[in-house]
Parts: C-alpha cells; structure tokens; sequence
C-alpha cells in the first residue's frame, strides 16, 4: 500500500513522478502557493544573503583597488615625464634622444593656464576681439509655446524671466593664452594665472 503524503510538497513530488509527460503540475492555487512559498524561502535564506553580499562586496573593493592604483601610477607617471626624465636630459644637456630599444624622447615646453577673475577675462577677451571664444547659454522659463518659439529674437521685448550664463572651454582658453605668448602679446595677469612648464614626449 502506497504511503500517503505528509504534507502538501510530497504530494507534488509524487505527483511529478507519476506525471512525467507533465513539466508543471498545475494545482491552481495551491501550487501557485507552494512556488511563492518557495521564493520567499530562498530570498530569505541567510546563507544566500551572506554569500551575495560577499560576492558583491568583494567586487566593489576590487574595483576600489583598481582605481586607486591607476590614480597613483598616473601621479608616479607625471612625476617621471615632467620631473625626473626632463632633469636627467637637462643634466647631459640633451633635448631629444632615443633608447637602444627605439623609443624617442623629446623636451617640449607647455603652459597651464587657470582662472583667477572670469569677468575681468571676459572683458580681454571682448576687447581684444576674441570675445567668440567664449560660449553664451542661456535658460529660458516660459510657459506659453508659442512665445517660447520667438523668445530667442525677442528676448529682451518679452516679460520672460531668464538666466545668462557665459563660460570658456579650459583647452580654449589655454590655445588663446599660448598663441598670446607666442605673438608676445600681453597676458591678463589680473585674469589669469600662467605656468610654464617642461615634459617629456614619449614615442615608441
């Protein structure tokens, strides 16, 4: 005689192995229970949890890992290519040479070029007829569409409320300070703070 089920989950079991043409049994609400049953079992399992967070947590460190040795050799590379290879080119008083492995090394100068007043910048640069450098934005708030399509002509004729906003690409500004130092121009020193500096050029 056929032991009868214990609960409700032999009951399935059983059912599966005399059903085996049959992928799912379908016991309408109650299977439908026994399945929702299932997942909370399984979300719930602290073994589970504490793995995933493992898992989880070991990737963030090794993405943390990655990224603060990328920032310290891109220091040690700063440090080599405008400080150490320069000097020790200097010292033989070379300005290009290349390795027996055929690498070529050559000193170039460059400029870094920072902010100190945008306002005071702004108004060389319009004197100076380089005021197209710098970019113009500006946020309109306006409800109605239709003026929204003529607010940009008819800005100032208009009861719109808007903000102006003015700036210069960083890569802009420096391209126009050193084409300045080139013509021997004067640079804005009330504006802006220059630096020259030296680094090496590397190619293989």
């Amino acid at each position: 005689m056929a032991k009868k089920p214990e609960n409700i989950f032999d009951a399935i079991a059983d059912a599966g192995d005399k059903v085996k043409e049959t992928k799912k049994i379908d016991l309408g609400p109650v299977s439908r229970m026994v399945e929702k049953q299932g997942m909370l079992e399984a979300k719930e399992d602290p073994e589970m949890i504490r793995r995933l967070n493992k898992v989880i947590n070991d990737y963030k460190i090794s993405i943390k890992t990655i990224e603060t040795c990328l920032k310290d050799r891109n220091k040690e590379l700063f440090r080599v290519r405008q400080q150490q290879i320069p000097e020790l080119m200097k010292e033989f008083g070379l300005d290009a040479v290349k390795t027996t492995e055929g690498t070529s090394i050559k000193i170039v100068g460059d400029i870094s070029v920072t902010k100190k007043d945008e306002a005071k910048l702004f108004k060389y640069l319009r004197a100076n007829k380089a005021g197209d450098l710098i970019k113009n934005q500006v946020i309109v708030t306006v409800e109605d569409e239709k003026e929204r399509k003529e607010v940009i002509e008819t800005l100032d004729k208009t009861s719109c409320c808007y903000v102006a906003k003015e700036g210069i690409h960083a890569g802009t500004l420096k391209k126009h300070i050193k084409a300045l130092k080139k013509e021997g121009k004067v640079i804005p020193e009330d504006a802006v703070s220059v630096f020259d500096y030296e680094y090496s050029k590397i190619q293989s």
